[in-house]
């Protein structure tokens, strides 16, 4: 038996069809993402009843069923708690059609929590390379990726190729994380048809399926069509402005299949366009695809590099770092990278990118799962708090105006954010902050200064660091 056998042998048997049950030709596969539901998509090879059974645990215990009989079968989970690991499986005729499958829906935006993404691009032709890829990005165990284009080779498509070049060897992971697709030129040669079939996606742009936006955690994800225009005078170009400027996200990442900066391929117009608008807006990384290797720039503004390392740990780097990836399956292409290219290889692979509150970590992954670039990101956070919330339980009660009394009067101990006790953000810790904390209990005195009870809530010391009205913050619980 064939490699490739024995890797699509072992993913029909993950997701294997029961007695009774009609056969499953695509999926189950997850799609739209969110931090209170997800959607489950299959298909089966005639008509059938379909239903997701979940629940928290394996032993399930709910149950939501498709609209009549169909063969594609579309059941949206609502009601989901974020940042919760769910398992589920899909039945079919009243028969389990794939079993033993968990997903965990997106945390709640702006949380810094650690959480892992892959991207992959060029992919669609079923060899052995993107099988590899494959494994490894099945090994990699994603909670959420981006495709960065061209699903099938050599042109057009079918649904049967779809299935054969993308649901069929990505299944396992398509079944446990949301992959969100971008639209490369190959899946326009047939209009798009194959392509926007296969998949569910946002549209609540001006594009409407052809790009969207996204969140994970403290990460903001626009994910783009470069296969129309995208000039400052599109409709694109202003959603792009729009969404940037509006987001408070941390990180910011762009996914579009034509690049900016590339050894080969790159689109001049769209640089000119973009490359200023990425830099204003704080975008971090920008993800290309088309020509079929990796390559990672500096960080580039305005085509020139702004910073170089040989060690690539950059502390806020000041301009967005630019990476081609598009080795995931097509034939691999040779070029000679210029001067603001930091690492090149034309090599198959995918990339992983390890986001932990204030920290990012790129690597390049080949084949046999092994690592041949990485570079990392680090941003200073400032720290949230909720003033007046001593004991950092998020809830402002007598207990803090006992615990400063007890800090000032008896050498107790105040939490690692004295902010936190400043309730009128004065220059000190001091008696007037525990009956500032008395009065707006019990005689509907003035709420603490922000950031403090809605409608400031949690967040970040308005006084600039270091400066007389600071008296710093570590670690915070509350918010």
């Amino acid at each position: 038996m064939t490699r490739r056998c024995v890797v699509a042998a072992a993913a029909i048997l993950s997701l294997a069809a029961t007695v009774g049950a009609q056969e499953l030709t695509r999926g189950p596969f997850l799609q739209l993402g969110a931090t209170d539901s997800m959607t489950i998509v299959w298909r089966t090879a005639a008509p059938s009843t379909g239903a997701v059974e979940y629940g928290p645990d394996a032993g399930l215990g709910l149950i939501v069923e498709s609209a009549g009989r169909a063969s594609e079968h579309v059941v949206a989970l609502t009601g989901l708690s974020p940042g919760t690991e769910y398992h589920y499986r899909v039945l079919s005729d009243g028969a389990a059609a794939a079993v033993g499958l968990r997903f965990r829906t997106f945390p709640e935006p702006g949380s810094a929590g650690e959480f892992r993404v892959v991207l992959v691009g060029d992919t669609g032709t079923g060899n052995q390379a993107q099988l590899d890829v494959a494994a490894g990005i099945r090994l990699s165990a994603p909670d959420v990726g981006i495709h960065t284009g061209d699903f099938i080779y050599p042109r057009g498509g079918s649904d049967l190729e779809m299935d054969r070049k993308y649901f069929n060897i990505y299944a396992e992971t398509l079944a446990r994380s949301v992959i969100y697709p971008t639209v490369g030129n190959h899946d326009l040669d047939d209009g798009g048809t194959v392509y926007f079939r296969s998949f569910h996606l946002p549209d609540d742009s001006p594009g409407g399926e052809r790009y969207y936006s996204f969140e994970y955690g403290d990460a903001l994800f626009l994910i783009l069509d470069s296969n129309q225009g995208m000039g400052v005078e599109t409709a694109q170009y202003t959603w792009i402005e729009e969404q940037l400027a509006g987001s408070e996200r941390l990180w910011k990442i762009v996914s579009l299949h034509h690049p900016l900066y590339a050894a080969w391929l790159a689109v001049e117009a769209n640089r000119r366009a973009l490359d200023p608008l990425f830099a204003r807006y704080g975008v971090d990384l920008v993800f290309q695809a088309h020509a079929h290797f990796y390559e990672r720039f500096y960080p580039m503004r305005n085509g020139e590099a702004v910073a170089t390392a040989e060690d690539p740990d950059y502390q806020d780097p000041g301009a967005p770092i630019y990476v081609v990836t598009g080795g995931g399956g097509g034939s691999l292409a040779q070029r000679n990278p210029g001067a603001n290219t930091a690492y090149y290889a034309s090599v198959y692979h995918h990339v992983r990118m390890d986001i932990d509150g204030g920290r990012l970590l790129l690597s390049a992954v080949g084949r046999g799962n092994r690592v041949f670039d990485s570079m990392s990101i680090s941003k200073v956070v400032a720290p949230v708090f909720k003033r007046g919330d001593t004991d950092g339980d998020g809830e402002i009660l007598i207990t803090d105006a006992v615990r400063i009394l007890n800090y000032l009067f008896l050498g107790g101990d105040l939490i690692s954010c004295p902010e936190a006790a400043n309730f009128d953000n004065s220059e000190s810790v001091d008696i007037s902050d525990g009956i500032h904390v008395l009065n707006y209990l019990f005689r509907g005195g003035p709420p603490p200064a922000p950031p403090g009870p809605p409608p400031g809530g949690c967040g970040p010391d308005p006084d600039p660091a270091g400066g007389d009205g600071d008296l710093g913050c570590g670690e915070y619980s509350g918010c």
